[in-house]
């Protein structure tokens, strides 16, 4: 016997008795023949009045397991402190599969469409010609959003997310053989996107804030690690979703947008512009003493310049940085082995990058163009070496001087730097600053100032 109350428009309440007890069986007869499972999911055994959520047994009549939950998942969260309630007492947010931990409903949308950022951009197989680009970008963005929210809006936000990460990394890193505007995690670029971060945490319902800060703190902690794209490739993609989801629900936002935010960040930006096929690849060499001295400082802003992979020589012939570039230049030709290959080196450097040059000639790989600012070996204290350049050289400079002077006279350290010869190149490879003012200290910011086109050309920029 069920009870229905129906109120009229008048001012008066009719209880009406309704006998739907034969309806009813049939109804329940026909649910109970097509499903023993219930609105989670899980087994219910109407019989006994009791619902097997596989690790424990759950009584609805009461609304507790009937054993304790042997896990805590939030010692913090007072409503996990109480062992015997279903998913913290909120279920319309979450479930629990396997009777011991809570999950989000619908938890597999996000690391789905991380999965998706990680390998569809750069298939060939589903894109062709248009693999690792922007219009690879923008559809995966736009698929990976509509995953992950299951709508249309996030669908058109992934799309425009994913253009706008994209943008952000080529502006900075350059491509097609332009030069970007910044370098790989430099302020500039680190602040860019952080501020996409947090328009997106926005545009989901978050606070500016929250983004602004997860993807802030989370590309400062990725420098240099296991969170380096750089480095693992796919690997990146996902800890780093971790890492900024994690940190974005610390500062009081979401996990999905912190994680969502930085994989498109890695997959659309970093990692595409790292996979895409490169044109050039150059390799710098600083000069001896401290990475602050006017030509170690000249040597870095070319390195920014040229996009330049930038080699520490101060530490002499003992620790030359000769094999690790070698290295450097071998794994960027696997992914890029078309591109023409670039070197240049100062003082003890410029020795490493014809000691390099001599290396790769070893190998049978050619370098388009070579600049050295008085190279100089291990025994620049007794004199100066000259160089004879193996035929892999396509073109070369080389800045000298003899101007040898005494620590004590204000013009700079005394070493000359060392002649080389260039038997393939098309003109005399040699610039030779003997008798002006220029001396082994300020040589690459006098060469700069006097032949820079010169200089670029050679680099191929």
């Amino acid at each position: 016997m069920v009870c229905v109350l129906y109120i009229d428009c008048g001012t008066t309440t009719n209880f009406d008795i309704i006998q739907i007890n034969d309806v009813w069986n049939k109804l329940g007869a026909q649910i109970e023949n097509s499903t023993t499972r219930g609105f989670t999911g899980h087994e219910h055994f109407d019989q006994v009045g009791i619902i097997h959520m596989n690790g424990r047994i759950y009584d609805p009549s009461i609304g507790r397991f009937l054993q304790a939950d042997p896990l805590i998942q939030d010692p913090y969260n007072t409503q996990s402190l109480n062992r015997y309630s279903y998913v913290m007492n909120n279920p319309l947010s979450y479930t629990d599969p396997s009777g011991y931990a809570r999950l989000r409903k619908g938890w597999w949308r996000t690391p789905l469409a991380i999965g998706i950022s990680v390998w569809l951009p750069g298939s060939t197989a589903v894109f062709g010609w248009f693999a690792n680009t922007a219009v690879s970008s923008i559809i995966t963005g736009a698929i990976s959003g509509a995953i992950a929210t299951g709508n249309l809006k996030g669908a058109v936000k992934g799309g425009l997310f994913a253009a706008l990460t994209y943008g952000i990394g080529h502006k900075f890193k350059g491509f097609d053989g332009k030069k970007g505007i910044g370098f790989e995690g430099s302020p500039a670029r680190i602040l860019a996107h952080s501020i996409a971060a947090g328009v997106s945490a926005e545009v989901d319902g978050g606070k500016f804030g929250n983004g602004f800060v997860s993807a802030l703190l989370s590309q400062n902690i990725g420098k240099g690690n296991i969170f380096n794209p750089d480095k693992v490739g796919g690997l990146a993609i996902v800890t780093n979703a971790i890492l900024q989801g994690s940190i974005s629900e610390a500062t009081g936002g979401k996990f999905a947008n912190g994680a969502m935010s930085a994989a498109f960040r890695v997959a659309f930006n970093e990692a595409l512009v790292k996979n895409k096929p490169r044109q050039s690849i150059a390799v710098g060499f600083d000069g001896a003493g401290s990475e602050t001295l006017p030509d170690n400082v000249a040597i870095a802003d070319l390195a920014t310049d040229l996009d330049a992979k930038l080699f520490n020589s101060r530490g002499g012939p003992v620790f030359s940085p000769v094999g690790k570039a070698y290295k450097y230049i071998l794994n960027e030709l696997e992914s890029s082995p078309n591109a023409n290959i670039f070197i240049f080196g100062y003082s003890a450097g410029g020795n490493d990058a014809i000691r390099l040059t001599n290396k790769l000639a070893d190998a049978g790989i050619s370098v388009a163009g070579l600049v050295t600012f008085d190279p100089h070996s291990g025994k620049r204290a007794t004199g100066f070496a000259n160089y004879s350049l193996p035929s892999n050289v396509i073109s070369a400079i080389n800045f000298t001087q003899q101007n040898k002077t005494s620590f004590f006279d204000g013009r700079g350290n005394p070493f000359n730097g060392g002649i080389v010869t260039c038997g393939t190149c098309s003109s005399n490879s040699n610039i030779n600053y003997t008798g002006s003012q220029a001396v082994h200290a300020n040589i690459v910011q006098y060469s700069i100032r006097d032949y820079r086109q010169q200089i670029y050309d050679t680099l191929g920029n």
